[in-house]
């Protein structure tokens, strides 16, 4: 299904969710739904809280790499870094991941925090 770039759909989502946002803040002094770093900082904290890691990069990338393929493999070194094979530590994790974030989504969120290579 192609995106929807209608600006009435722009105003009842990203417009809409910014202004009861503000709104909160203003009144409450907090943001409803916590405060993230700007940039890529801002980027690994959302990561990481969506993969239940901490905000390392390297364990962030790890993970993403692992879920961006389409079979994950009990073999692979786990994205913790622990040292240990995948089976023998947070294969049960990863599986509950893959579950919630299609392989195709973890390749752009990886995208999105991997340096790019000059040409």
């Amino acid at each position: 299904m192609a995106p929807d770039h209608r600006f009435e759909t722009f105003l009842t989502g990203p417009m809409h969710d910014y202004f009861v946002s503000q709104t909160h803040f203003e009144v409450n002094g907090t943001w409803p739904y916590g405060e993230r770093s700007h940039g890529i900082l801002g980027v690994l904290e959302s990561y990481a809280d969506l993969l239940g890691v901490p905000p390392d990069a390297k364990i962030i990338t790890d993970y993403l790499h692992l879920l961006s393929r389409q079979k994950l493999k009990g073999h692979a070194l786990c994205p913790c870094g622990s040292g240990k094979r995948l089976r023998d530590c947070h294969s049960d994790d990863l599986r509950r991941l893959s579950q919630r974030i299609p392989s195709f989504m973890a390749k752009r969120m990886h995208a999105t925090i991997t340096p790019r290579k000059a040409a």
